[in-house]
């Protein structure tokens, strides 16, 4: 197995663990400094406050990358096709994006197709993965 197959795999790997850096930045400044807020005090507001989607965009983002990782490092070691690992992995990182962006924006019907696309993802590679090993 050549780890440089999956390159492009990597790449979105790494840019959703900057883009995590981000988001909680801009959780934590739209809190802290613009809300005023108090750290460690979920905010209680709801959907219609920017506050509470960056925060709900923050923790969903962290919800979704872990199982994202795991099922990509499995794939990766089972030796599933780099182009399909690359592809599902740079659907996935577009998903995750356009999903804060309609989070943010608080496009609720949309939001849902994009969170569906990003499990659809996930679910296909850790599927391919599965049929890899047995």
């Amino acid at each position: 197995m050549k780890l440089e197959l999956y390159n492009m795999t990597l790449i979105a790997l790494t840019t959703l663990s900057v883009w995590i850096l981000v988001l909680q930045f801009v959780a934590a400044t739209a809190k802290n400094v613009i809300a005023k807020g108090t750290p460690g005090v979920p905010i209680a507001t709801g959907h219609d406050d920017f506050n509470f989607r960056a925060e709900r965009a923050h923790a969903n983002t962290l919800d979704n990358v872990l199982p994202f990782a795991i099922v990509v490092a499995l794939a990766i070691a089972a030796g599933v096709s780099p182009w399909w690992t690359n592809t599902l992995s740079l659907v996935f990182l577009g998903a995750r994006i356009a999903h804060t962006a309609v989070y943010y924006a608080d496009l609720r019907p949309v939001r849902t197709l994009c969170f569906f696309l990003g499990f659809l993802t996930n679910f296909a590679l850790g599927v391919m993965t599965l049929i890899k090993l047995f």
